[in-house]
């Protein structure tokens, strides 16, 4: 068998990670814009440059040309990182205007969530309406609304025109507090806005396919399996949230209670419901490994419910992270490589961080692969 003379072979991805997470950890410290169009060009250049060394250097020379190789990857993975994390950043940053009159489109871009006597939902502002004429506009604006029969109806998709009351997000200003301006930031939401009922109105539904849509009427279809068992009310409250990280039913004193104890962790839906359901899944399909196409379908079958799974429950970072970790071992296991858990968790975060690269900043997102490792 041929032996890989490469070092870290074994690891691959832990060596794409460092040089991209150092990219978008670079750009929050210096975060020029103008340079993107040269960042652009040097992105192309070191790609081309990369299948070049590749695909035309002769074999002789290949182990010779290694060591470049390897420079140029790590220049192509460190660009594309600070490129990357530039390129989303302007969409929560700038795109919103201060203007108090005139009306606003919206869509409905989360699961609404109950918080107290308010609904809170997460808007991407579409177009806003300044003297009779609608200006298009980008980015997510968090907007709370009262909770009543008209806001209870609200679901994903649906768009919404409102007064354009949009500030911007602010902190407090207590020493060392936390700084929620940057977390949404993070999140691309820029502004929010208290709505009364008179200030909105629902003027379309979206009817196109959407997963978060279709994972949130199948979590509302357990909830109410679950409703139907008849359980005390407290119980049910916490099932629903520890199972399917649904925290509407549960009162303030309950989570005081847990915040006391020091254990609200316990409800939420983390990495550990992901890695019970693996387990589950690997057990009640053991049967299908005799053949080799009974094999792929028990992989199809473990991702399609893993995922299902994570969308119902949310996307919080930790059941995302342990999703694409538990995705990759179950192909590693697949195609019978020797998968190392280091490598696995590099994957994971590499994958979620080309989605979104300011997850690199995120606490959940940090204390989820710290906790693994």
């Amino acid at each position: 068998m041929h032996k890989n003379n490469y070092p870290y072979s074994d690891i691959p991805f832990i060596r794409f990670f460092i040089p991209f997470a150092l990219g978008i950890i670079i750009f929050r410290t210096f975060p020029h814009s103008h340079y993107f169009n040269l960042l652009s060009i040097a992105l192309i250049s070191s790609f081309l440059l990369l299948i070049a060394i590749h695909y035309l250097t002769p074999n002789i020379f290949k182990l010779k040309t290694g060591f470049v190789w390897g420079i140029v990857l790590n220049l192509f993975l460190f660009i594309g990182g600070y490129t990357l994390a530039g390129y989303r950043f302007p969409t929560y940053i700038h795109q919103h205007t201060n203007i108090k009159n005139g009306l606003a489109l919206g869509k409905i871009s989360s699961t609404p969530e109950q918080k107290g006597k308010n609904y809170k939902i997460t808007l991407e502002v579409e177009a806003i309406k300044e003297n009779k004429s609608w200006t298009p506009s980008e980015g997510n604006a968090l907007v709370y609304l009262p909770v009543d029969q008209k806001s209870l109806k609200l679901d994903v998709g649906d768009e919404i025109i409102f007064s354009p009351k949009l500030d911007s997000i602010s902190n407090s200003g207590n020493p060392e507090e936390f700084d929620y301006r940057q977390y949404l930031a993070f999140h691309f939401i820029s502004k929010t806005a208290f709505l009364k009922s008179d200030e909105w109105l629902k003027v379309s539904s979206d009817k196109t396919f959407s997963l978060i849509r279709i994972a949130e009427r199948l979590r509302n279809d357990v909830l109410y399996r679950l409703k139907s068992l008849q359980l005390p009310k407290d119980v049910y409250a916490i099932a629903s949230a520890i199972t399917l990280g649904y925290k509407n039913e549960i009162d303030a004193e309950i989570k005081q209670s847990y915040a006391t104890a020091g254990a609200t962790h316990i409800l939420a839906v983390s990495g550990l419901h992901v890695g019970v359901v693996y387990l589950v899944l690997q057990y009640l399909l053991f049967f299908l490994r005799k053949k080799r196409w009974q094999m792929w379908l028990k992989l199809i079958l473990i991702f399609l419910s893993l995922w299902a799974y994570a969308f119902i429950t949310g996307l919080s970072p930790s059941v995302l992270r342990a999703a694409t970790m538990f995705s990759f071992l179950a192909i590693g296991r697949q195609i019978n490589r020797k998968t190392n858990i280091y490598n696995i968790l590099a994957a994971s975060a590499f994958m979620l961080l080309c989605t979104n690269p300011f997850l690199l900043f995120d606490i959940g997102f940090e204390l989820s692969y710290i906790a693994v490792i």
